[in-house]
């Protein structure tokens, strides 16, 4: 999977699961925050996962103030949410996305390993 492929892969598990946050309590047994190779992205999911977990909103704007007090307000990237809503599948499974971010992190796990050795 190339850099782009990657990046819309993260952006559309997470819009898809903006859209159905039921699905995010499965994925979050096997997908880590680290697993995102956009640092912002793993701060979303950490994010998703608080809110999921604490029985709080996870919608747009329940995630963009989440990230507003998890990052403040420069660095928040309040309409990054919101494109994430735009990149997603109308009816996308965010299981298969989140499938290619952990194969993608993988990879680059098991690449810098290579370097290692």
């Amino acid at each position: 999977m190339n850099e782009d492929t990657v990046a819309a892969a993260e952006q559309a598990a997470l819009g898809a699961l903006l859209l159905n946050a039921p699905g995010i309590a499965p994925i979050g047994r096997w997908l880590r925050a680290t697993d995102f190779a956009d640092p912002w992205h793993g701060q979303v999911w950490s994010a998703l996962l608080e809110r999921e977990a604490a029985g709080e909103a996870v919608d747009v704007e329940a995630m963009s103030q989440a990230m507003v007090d998890r990052l403040g307000e420069r660095l928040a990237g309040r309409l990054r949410v919101l494109d994430l809503l735009h990149v997603a599948p109308m009816h996308g499974r965010p299981v298969v996305y989140a499938r290619m971010v952990l194969e993608a992190s993988l990879r680059r796990e098991i690449a810098g390993q290579g370097v290692l050795l």
